[in-house]
């Protein structure tokens, strides 16, 4: 399990996507999410987000509204390693 702290500072709309897996669960305030591929973060807020990796390889986490900086590095990437037989 992974679990990521995001801030949004601003300005516009965050949206928030793992490339290649899903957001288990996403916490927003009072508010709880389960089992979605982007969520929306305005700016001035937070969000607790949790995904698993599903099996070995390379998986990006980015900003879906701006795609377009990824040639800038605007990517938070994990290198998941395979052989962890049962882990969850």
């Amino acid at each position: 399990l992974v679990r990521a702290y995001v801030v949004h500072v601003g300005p516009g709309v965050s949206a928030i996507h793992v490339m290649g897996t899903i957001l288990d669960t996403v916490y927003d305030g009072g508010l709880e999410a389960r089992s979605v591929q982007t969520y929306g973060i305005p700016p001035g807020s937070g969000a607790i987000v949790e995904f698993r990796i599903p099996e070995a390889g390379v998986y990006g986490l980015v900003d879906h509204d701006r795609l377009s900086d990824l040639s800038y590095g605007m990517v938070l990437t994990f290198d998941a390693m395979g052989g962890h037989a049962g882990a969850r």
